[in-house]
């Protein structure tokens, strides 16, 4: 997967290439990769987090990284993720590989200051609380939606296809439901709400749906990360 691209209103960041944020909680042996450096090292927790550092998960570990305004991204297990901060108002995680959880603050006054990157959609979000995962294996980027909405429109080689097309990006009056999987190839803006998921695929073909909540509570990622955000 290439560049699944989620926009997030919330933040009021540093300039790029100084701190956003630092890590306040690590499971496991977590690593870190500063940038311009070659050896990857231990992330411990009040250490600083800047654009351009990399973090890089195994199985059951965890790292959670702070940022400026109190807002919370938590890198899951087995993932690889690269932070960007490429203006001062503006933090980019990419998921190479693997997922992340956020829970984004909303400020009124802050406009599209937090933004992930996986493969194949832009999304803008006005403070929310989601998860977005990237699995190259089957070629499929995830956002789901606990608070909040979040606006999903392309990205990355669908947007280029889409800019060469010369059409032009609107966003959707609200959440609509797809009549099946994969059946829409994501150019335009689509909106989901709390309680809904959407799944893009590298051709950018995408399926929104409602996800069962009751289960989705079961899931031990979810269960970790609602716990850490009560504190």
């Amino acid at each position: 997967m290439r560049s699944l691209i989620l926009l997030f209103a919330a933040l009021f960041l540093p300039v790029a290439a100084e701190n956003v944020g630092s890590i306040s909680f690590v499971v496991g042996a977590a690593k870190i990769k500063k940038m311009g450096q070659v050896a990857w090292k231990e992330a411990r927790v009040n250490l600083p987090v800047a654009g351009g550092d990399q973090l890089q998960t195994g199985r059951a570990e965890c790292v959670e990284i702070s940022l400026a305004d109190g807002s919370v991204m938590r890198v899951g297990e087995e993932s690889e993720v690269t932070v960007q901060s490429p203006t001062d108002k503006l933090v980019s995680p990419t998921v190479n590989k693997g997922k992340i959880w956020a829970n984004i603050k909303k400020l009124s006054k802050r406009n599209y200051d937090f933004e992930v990157t996986t493969g194949t959609a832009t999304a803008a979000i006005r403070g929310t609380v989601f998860r977005v995962e990237n699995t190259p294996a089957d070629s499929q980027s995830t956002v789901m939606v606990y608070d909040g909405k979040v606006a999903v429109g392309p990205g990355g080689d669908i947007k280029a296809k889409m800019d060469a097309m010369k059409g032009e990006r609107r966003e959707v009056s609200g959440p609509t439901e797809i009549s099946g999987p994969f059946e829409v190839s994501l150019m335009d803006w689509v909106t989901i709400v709390k309680g809904q998921q959407i799944n893009i695929r590298r051709d950018g073909k995408f399926n929104k749906f409602k996800f069962d909540e009751k289960k989705d509570a079961a899931d031990s990622w979810v269960k970790f990360n609602r716990e850490r955000d009560l504190l």
